[in-house]
């Protein structure tokens, strides 16, 4: 199961009908009001429209509500912060002195900064399918799926921080923020291996695909591997046991392949990397599930425990 699944198992243990029931009926009218020459994208599972794009005026309105509104919520945030320090409850006067609102205009601001997010998000995802689809190579660990929620992170961001009285379409500067976020992501790779590492991994794993068994005569082995890599043997052996690691964590019935150099290129068969990609998959599985629990109330957190079996029992199905 991978980590969408998870999420969608944890939205689902406290669904609440009636609550399904609204949004289906909000769903259907968004379906029914949907203008002529709609932009349809499909993204293998889902699929995302937009009502048209959204003008330059328009853009420069949107950017100046969401300004307002980080603004506001800015002040709330270290007032929280301010209350929570001090043991003391939120200070309603403190706030309106800082914003220099009063409660219904504060209230207002935040309701035009949350429908302008929306809508200028909303208008823009298709900025971050086609950004995916021209950047990015899916792979068993990354998938679509995972790449555009990813890039709405940073189409989000862009919302966030954009000025309209720059002078810049908001789509020029979403994308630079799409692509950087793509660029940093870590979703599907090693969450706990720095990037010199995975690096090192790579290296070594492009020269033993590309080594030709027939045409060298023998197999590839530790010297091999570090003349075609830049890497000293005692660094290719201690890569390669820490991939070895992966492996045994996984596979109990795995047999270690050491020879009298402590590694030989029959070790690298396809299935150690498809497990050392595996290993990772398992670590973001194990990261989603925690943050999920450590928001949960106890009664909540039981049914996610049992659900993943979580306490050693097995999962158990929420019938």
């Amino acid at each position: 199961m991978d980590v969408g699944g998870i999420l969608d198992i944890a939205n689902n243990v406290y669904a609440d009908p009636v609550v399904e029931d609204l949004l289906r009926r909000q769903a259907e009218s968004r379906r029914r009001n949907l203008s002529e020459g709609e932009l349809e994208l499909d993204g293998s599972k889902f699929e995302v429209r937009r009502r048209g794009g959204v003008t330059k005026e328009e853009e420069e309105r949107l950017g100046r509500e969401i300004q307002e509104g980080v603004k506001v919520m800015k002040v709330k945030e270290e007032l929280d912060k301010e209350a929570l320090a001090a043991g003391g409850q939120f200070d309603w006067s403190e706030f309106k002195a800082r914003t220099g609102m009063n409660r219904s205009s504060i209230r207002k601001a935040v309701m035009r900064y949350r429908r302008a997010k929306n809508t200028l998000v909303t208008r823009n995802l298709p900025l971050v399918h086609a950004v995916v689809r021209n950047t990015c190579r899916p792979g068993p660990a990354r998938t679509y799926e995972d790449m555009v929620q990813e890039g709405s992170t940073g189409l989000l961001r862009a919302a966030e921080l954009y000025d309209p009285t720059k002078g810049l379409r908001f789509s020029t500067y979403a994308v630079v923020w799409i692509k950087g976020v793509l660029g940093n992501s870590r979703v599907g790779e090693g969450i706990t291996v720095p990037l010199r590492e995975r690096t090192k991994i790579n290296k070594i794993r492009r020269f033993v695909e590309g080594w030709d068994e027939a045409l060298e005569g023998r197999e590839c082995g530790s010297s091999d591997i570090g003349s075609g890599t830049g890497m000293t043997a005692s660094e290719v052996s201690s890569v390669m046991g820490r991939v070895r690691e992966t492996k045994g964590m996984l596979s109990l019935d795995y047999v270690h392949d050491l020879g009298k150099g402590g590694f030989n290129g029959a070790c690298l068969d396809k299935s150690m990397w498809a497990d050392y990609e595996m290993g990772e998959v398992v670590g973001v599985k194990a990261d989603v599930v925690r943050m999920l629990v450590g928001r949960l109330t106890e009664r909540e957190r039981r049914v996610i425990v049992l659900r993943y079996g979580l306490d050693g029992g097995g999962e158990r199905s929420l019938d």
